[in-house]
This record gives structure tokens, C-alpha cells and sequence, in this order.
């Protein structure tokens, strides 16, 4: 068996997301994976839960198994396919979320009994919003399509490399190609758009009586 678990594709309104699932416990617990990344980046974390919960990774759309969604992958749009896929598992939840997971599983906080953020991206952090940064992001999505179009994006994969031989290999195929070069530039184009957003007044809360957020 993978070991992540089963893998599954679900339908969240007309197209599908895929999943891998794992243990049995009474609290589900559900990986969101940074920028452009596939579930299996979670490869040497969920396994180690799986003995006392349901563990549940996932491919955002665009990413690995998944179908592609529609444009434009606006945080709230990443947010609600997550809700969808929420809603075709038991719950209660814990959402777990790195990096740009963190933003996306806050959206979700009101389907969840606590989250656990990793790393996560955070719009009170003011080096988000500088000219530069814009710049840098600007460029970043389509110099990654680039990249994969001659085939040397493939060299990045050796962020994965702490990863088992058989998932490194996997996190290769999934997130260092053109499709995947294709769906990290569409999550890239609305990364600082959708801090904006998490800082605005629309911003995201915690929900009332989640007192046990945990913050790493």
C-alpha cells in the first residue's frame, strides 16, 4: 500500500480532486500543502498520525491527479474546493496548513475543530507588500513555465530529497513538470492579491469558541 494511504478521486461540483486516505480514528485530519504543491510533500508527516486518526492529503486542482479548476485560483476559490472536499469526509476536522496551505485552510477554520499552521504565509508580514516582492512574483510564474518548457524546472525537485526514494520520485513527477509549472504560475498569480485580501477587512477570523488554534 501507498504510504499515504488510498487514494480516491472525489467530486467536488462537477470535476475532481484527488486524495489519499489513511487510518481510522475519530478526528480527520486534512494537509494542505504549500504553493503549487501536491499532497505527497506531506509524505513524512501524515504517515506518522495515521495510527491515531484519519489522515487525508490532497492535490489542489491543477496538481498531480486532481483536474484542473477554473480560473483564476483566487484564495477563496482554493478555499472553497476545500470545503467541498470537507464535505465528502467524516469529520470533525483538523486542518493542517503550510505555507500558502495556512491562509487557505483559515478560510475553511469554521468546518474545522482546530488548526495547525506550518510556516504559514502571513499577511501581517510587511515584506509581502513592498515593490520588490511584486516584482519578484511577477516574474516568478512565468520563469518557472519557462524553466519546465526546456526541462531543467526538474532540478528543483531536490527539495524533496528528504523525502523516501519512492515518494521523492513521485513528488518529482507531480510537481516539476509543465502541468505542474502550469498550476503553480496560476496559484502565484494571486498569492500577493490573496494576502491583500486575508489582510483587508474581509480578512479572515478565527471562529468564535476555537480556542485551541496552534501556531508553529
Amino acid at each position: 500500500m501507498h504510504p499515504l494511504g488510498e487514494s480516491r478521486l472525489v467530486d467536488v461540483g462537477g470535476r475532481r480532486l484527488h486524495l489519499r486516505i489513511a487510518g481510522a480514528g475519530g478526528t480527520t485530519v486534512v494537509f494542505e500543502a504549500g504553493l503549487g504543491m501536491s499532497g505527497v510533500c506531506w509524505g513524512l508527516v501524515a504517515p506518522l498520525l495515521a495510527d491515531d486518526a484519519r489522515t487525508v492529503v490532497y492535490d489542489r486542482a491543477g496538481i498531480a491527479a486532481s483536474d484542473d479548476g477554473p480560473s483564476p485560483r483566487t484564495l477563496p476559490a482554493l478555499a472553497q474546493d476545500l470545503k467541498a472536499l470537507l464535505g465528502t469526509l467524516p469529520g470533525p476536522f483538523v486542518l493542517v496548513g503550510h505555507s500558502w496551505g495556512g491562509p487557505i485552510v483559515r478560510l475553511a477554520a469554521p468546518l474545522a475543530s482546530a488548526l495547525i499552521l506550518v510556516d504559514p504565509s502571513d499577511e501581517r508580514d510587511d515584506d509581502f507588500f513592498t515593490p520588490a516582492t511584486a516584482k519578484r512574483m511577477a516574474v516568478a510564474g512565468p520563469l518557472t513555465r519557462a524553466a519546465a518548457g526546456i526541462g531543467i524546472y526538474r532540478f528543483a525537485a531536490r527539495m524533496g530529497s528528504a523525502l523516501p526514494p519512492d515518494l521523492h520520485a513521485q513528488f518529482r513527477a507531480e510537481n516539476f513538470g509543465r502541468r505542474a509549472a502550469r498550476a503553480l504560475h496560476a496559484e502565484i498569480r494571486h498569492f500577493l492579491p490573496g494576502l491583500a485580501f486575508a489582510r483587508g477587512p474581509a480578512r479572515p477570523q478565527w471562529p468564535a469558541g476555537h480556542d485551541h488554534f496552534r501556531l508553529f
